[in-house]
Order: structure tokens, then sequence, then C-alpha cells
């Protein structure tokens, strides 16, 4: 194929000329024979490159999008323009009116008034009493309460294990006093004497006094009625320590 303008071979695959870069226009397509029949060539043009489409197409997407651009900007104006003005009125100057004189208040009148003073009164004598003696009230002697211990001063409770004792009370205003000292946890309690086989068997019982589990020192003072109760320690819930325990307890009657 030559070149319309500078007259050079050029190939059929080039839009464009090498040497003068004139436009080749269309070229010839020969399409194999299938028949013994002669067709006509067909002239296909050749399709631009990307670039160019690009380049085509570019000016008119840069103006729509600054026309886009300038109205939001035009939009955005008015609405701070409309909101600024409606949140901030116009202030009108108005004239104070002018504040009356009141009238000076009048000067109070101030009266003297004359208060004679008593005289006074000469003390008149009191008539002398001979002192009373009040009865002295004979002494009375305190009755002291009696106190017996219910358990030894040392106790050893092997783990797994409890000690208990069962004593009986006699009359009303009994109590139990004292305290009990022990290094580990250990357990207290006053219940009636009924359930001692509950105790035995290990069995949940009701309780009269609980001290709960307990390290150090614990003070007793707990009232009971007549009846017959058992006073016990319990290290049953120890598997492996066994406890030691100092224990001053009484039974105080009246």
């Amino acid at each position: 194929m030559r070149c319309p303008s500078c007259k050079e071979e050029t190939s059929s695959e080039f839009r464009f000329c090498l040497q003068c870069g004139a436009d080749l226009g269309t070229t010839t397509v020969v399409l194999p024979r299938t028949d013994d029949r002669r067709d006509p060539p067909i002239h296909v043009p050749l399709k631009s490159s990307v670039h160019e489409d690009s380049d085509k197409g570019s000016p008119w997407w840069i103006v729509g999008a600054v026309g886009v651009l300038l109205i939001t900007v035009i939009l955005l104006g008015g609405l701070f323009t409309y909101f600024y003005l409606r949140s901030e009125p116009p202030q009108i100057a108005v004239a104070e009116e002018p504040t009356p004189l009141k009238p000076p208040a009048p000067s109070p009148i101030v009266k003297y008034v004359y208060v004679p003073r008593e005289q006074p009164q000469p003390a008149l004598p009191q008539p002398t009493r001979e002192p009373t003696r009040e009865p002295v009230p004979e002494p009375t002697t305190a009755l002291t309460p009696r106190r017996s211990r219910l358990i030894q001063p040392q106790i050893h409770i092997s783990s797994g294990s409890y000690s208990s004792v069962q004593f009986e009370v006699t009359r009303f205003d009994t109590r139990v006093v004292g305290a009990f000292t022990s290094s580990s946890p250990v357990e207290m309690f006053i219940a009636n004497a009924r359930f001692t086989g509950d105790l035995a068997s290990n069995a949940r019982f009701p309780t009269v006094w609980f001290s709960g589990r307990v390290t150090g020192v614990r003070q007793i003072n707990v009232p009971l009625a007549p009846g017959s109760y058992i006073l016990g320690y319990n290290n049953r819930f120890s598997v492996f320590t066994s406890k030691d325990i100092r224990a001053e307890v009484f039974l105080e009657e009246p």
C-alpha cells in the first residue's frame, strides 16, 4: 500500500503513514476464496485507539463536573445565608422611657416618753426550817449467778469428727456464757437434745445458736429456756486437719 501523500510504501496494517503521518483511510481485507466466484474486496475502516476516544469525550465530562460543582457551591451558600439570617434576627433599638422621680420620704417624728423607774423593795426575812432527814436505804446483797463449766478447757478434735456434751437447763434466765479460741476454722453450736441422733448420722438439724466457721476468739452469750440441750464443736468439713481448741464455756444460772 502506498501513502497518498508521500507515495512511500506502507503496510496496510497501520492507520497512519510511518514517514509523514498522513491518514491512510481505510484498509482492504482480502477474505479467502471459498469457491471459484471472485468476491469484491471489503473495505473496513480502522478503529481509532482508546486514547483518541477518551480524548474526544474528556472535555464534555470536565465541563459537566465543573458545572455540578458550581451549582453545589451556590446552593450551599444560599442555605448558609438563609439559616444565618434566620438564627439572628435584626435587633431594633428601642428608646427607654425615663423613670419618674420618687418624692423624698418624710422624716419620722420622734416622740420622747418618760418612764419612771421602779424603786427596789426591801427583802422580807424568810422563815427558817429544820432540815429533814431522809431514810437511809438498807444495804442489799447482790445476787451472784452460779456458774458451772460445760466443757473441758483443752479440746482436740480429729479431722472429719465432732465433739459434744449434753446439759440440762432448769430455770429461766439461764445463759451459756464464755469464749473459745481456735487457730484453725472450727464450728460451735447449741441445739436441742432431741437432735442427737441427727448429729451422729451427720444429718441437718435446727440449732439454737450457731457460730459459723470461726478462726480466733469468739464470745458466747446465749439465753436458754428450761430444757435439755447439746453443746458441740464440729470439724467434719475438714478432711486432713485436726483442731485444738481452748474453751472457757460456762452455764450461768440465776
